[in-house]
């Protein structure tokens, strides 16, 4: 039975916080606000949709979002060239999966366009089976959606899986797929990502092996 692996994309893949927060500060000054920190680490794993209406504590129409939204994954966009960077082990893990037989996906809440520069940035297209993105579906993180849609254009079971995640709903949204989840402690505490079937600091802790033990344990 094959196997796949299927990586968030901030936070696991790429350390991006620091030109998300750059951009949604730049946001904030264009609306005459201010985001805290904490307001923002809330926000990791979920959608545009989700964190406007939070940020902002006001009823958004939908083409308000889209609005706010647009200007601020363009911040977003020009400042990634400069401030993204991989996170430790990432590229070498996903290429030692590929080496071993697996398939490997992408599974981000985050807009296509920032996933497909952040994939170009760490050169690591031809490693990838699947990409899919908020754009791709209805309800982001922490609904199922996005795993499941990975789930179906891979060909293969929950069981056969194992989602690499950062974030409380990146987590929750792995178990409601039913599939197995380690938690990268790149983004958020320890206890926070408690739900995860193995939690981890670094991704130098991780091989074919282990996650294909994570498999087993089941969900």
């Amino acid at each position: 039975m094959g196997y796949a692996a299927i990586f968030d994309f901030d936070g696991v893949l790429v350390d991006s916080n620091w030109a998300h927060f750059q951009a949604f500060r730049r946001i904030a000054a264009d609306l005459g606000r201010e985001f805290a920190d904490d307001e923002l680490r809330r926000t990791f794993g979920m959608h545009n949709n989700q964190i406007f209406p939070m940020l902002l504590r006001e009823e958004l129409t939908p083409q308000k979002i889209v609005t706010l939204a647009n200007k601020k994954e363009l911040y977003y966009r020009e400042l990634a060239r400069e401030l993204l960077l991989p996170i430790p082990g990432a590229v070498p893990l996903l290429r030692s999966l590929r080496a071993a037989g697996w398939q490997v996906a992408i599974g981000s809440s985050g807009p296509g366009r920032n996933v497909q520069l952040g994939i170009e940035i760490l050169g690591i297209a031809d490693d990838l089976d699947v990409v899919v993105t908020g754009d791709d579906v209805v309800h982001g993180k922490p609904a199922p959606d996005i795993f499941l849609l990975c789930l179906e254009r891979l060909g293969v079971e929950a069981g056969q899986c194992v989602v690499l995640e950062d974030a409380p709903q990146g987590v929750a949204a792995a178990l409601a797929a039913g599939i197995p989840v380690v938690a990268l402690t790149s983004s958020q505490p320890r206890e926070m990502l408690g739900h995860a079937h193995l939690v981890v600091d670094d991704l130098a802790e991780l091989t074919p092996g282990a996650l294909a033990a994570v498999i087993a344990m089941g969900c």
